[in-house]
C-alpha cells in the first residue's frame, strides 16, 4: 500500500482503538464515613486496585447511598443533615465532593442503598422497605409491601435489563418495582473464605459490561475491613476482591454516556485523516 494512504489509515485505527479503550473504562465513585454517622467524603475508586482517592467532604453525615441519574449524569445521594438530623436527598458535585439538599425524604431510618432505573426513576431501600424517591422534592414514597429481606448491609442495583436486585448478606433477591416484595433467586453469594463473614452495603452495575460492582464489608472480632468486588448474581461467584478505604458505604459507577463514544470519535477521525491525506497528496504534486 502507498505510504501516502497508509499513514492516515493508521491514524484512524489508532484513534478508534483509543476510543474503544475509553468506552470500556470504568469510573467508580464512593462515599465513606467513620463511625456510625460521621461526616462523609466522596472518593474515586480504582476498580483494579481498590485504591480510593479523596475528592472532598460532602457536607453531610452518613452518606451511604449514591447513584448517577442515567438521563443527565447527576450524582444523587442520601445524607443526614448535621443541623436538622433530617435524612435528605442530595446532589453531589463530583469535582468538589460538596452536596446540596434537594429535600427531606421524610424517612426516619437511613437508606442502605439507592438505584436509578433506566427511565430516571429513583428507588431506595431502608430497613427492609423499598421506596421511590421524588427528584424534585426529595420525598420518599413507600411501595405497598416490605421487601421481606434483612435490613443489614443491603445493596440495591438495577441490571441492564431493569431487574432490581437486592443483596443482603449472601442472599440474592429481586424486588418487585410495583409491590416492593422481594423474592430470593435461590442463588447465594459465595464470598472468598478470607472475607467471611461478609455483606454488601452498596452496589452498582456497569451497564456497558454488565458487571456488578459491590462494596463488601468484612467484620470479625471487632475488626472491620472494606473491599471492592464483582458479584455474578446468576452464580453467586465473587471475583477480584480488593481492599479499599475503611468506612466505604456508597458506590456508583459513572454512566457510559459520560465516556467518549467510539463511533462518534470515528466520525471525527475520518475527516481529519482525509485532510491529512489531501495535504500529503498536494505536497507530492510537481510544481
Amino acid at each position: 500500500m502507498h505510504r501516502t494512504i497508509l499513514f492516515p489509515l493508521l491514524l484512524v485505527a489508532a484513534i478508534v482503538t483509543l476510543a474503544g479503550r475509553n468506552l470500556s473504562a470504568v469510573t467508580i465513585f464512593g462515599t465513606a464515613y467513620s463511625g456510625d454517622s460521621g461526616p462523609a467524603t466522596l472518593y474515586t475508586i480504582n476498580p483494579s486496585s481498590g485504591v480510593a482517592t479523596p475528592i472532598g467532604l460532602t457536607g453531610y453525615n452518613r452518606v451511604g447511598a449514591i447513584d448517577f441519574d442515567p438521563l443527565n449524569g447527576v450524582l444523587y445521594g442520601i445524607g443526614t443533615d448535621s443541623t436538622t438530623s433530617a435524612i435528605d436527598l442530595i446532589t453531589i458535585n463530583t469535582t468538589s465532593g460538596l452536596g446540596m439538599t434537594v429535600g427531606a425524604t421524610g424517612v426516619t431510618s437511613n437508606f442502605q442503598d439507592i438505584s436509578f432505573r433506566s427511565d430516571g426513576t429513583l428507588f431506595g431501600v431502608s430497613s427492609g422497605q423499598a421506596y421511590t424517591i421524588n427528584l424534585t422534592t426529595g420525598v420518599a414514597t413507600a411501595l405497598p409491601n416490605p421487601t421481606g429481606q434483612s435490613a443489614m448491609g443491603s445493596g440495591l442495583a438495577f441490571d441492564p435489563s431493569n431487574t432490581l436486585y437486592n443483596i443482603n448478606g449472601n442472599t440474592i433477591a429481586t424486588i418487585d418495582q410495583t409491590t416492593g416484595v422481594g423474592t430470593a433467586t435461590g442463588t447465594t453469594v459465595n464470598y472468598p473464605i478470607n472475607i467471611v463473614p461478609a455483606r454488601p452495603n452498596a452496589m452498582d452495575y456497569d451497564l456497558t459490561t454488565g458487571i456488578l460492582y459491590a462494596s463488601v464489608v468484612h467484620s470479625i472480632d471487632g475488626i472491620v475491613a472494606n473491599f471492592i468486588a464483582e458479584i455474578d448474581v446468576s452464580t453467586g461467584t465473587v471475583t477480584n476482591p480488593r481492599a479499599t478505604i475503611a468506612g466505604l458505604d456508597g458506590l456508583a459507577v459513572l454512566p457510559v454516556s459520560s465516556v467518549p463514544d467510539s463511533m462518534s470519535t470515528l466520525w471525527l477521525a475520518l475527516p481529519l485523516a482525509g485532510m491529512i491525506l489531501l495535504a500529503r497528496q498536494r505536497r507530492t504534486v510537481p510544481a
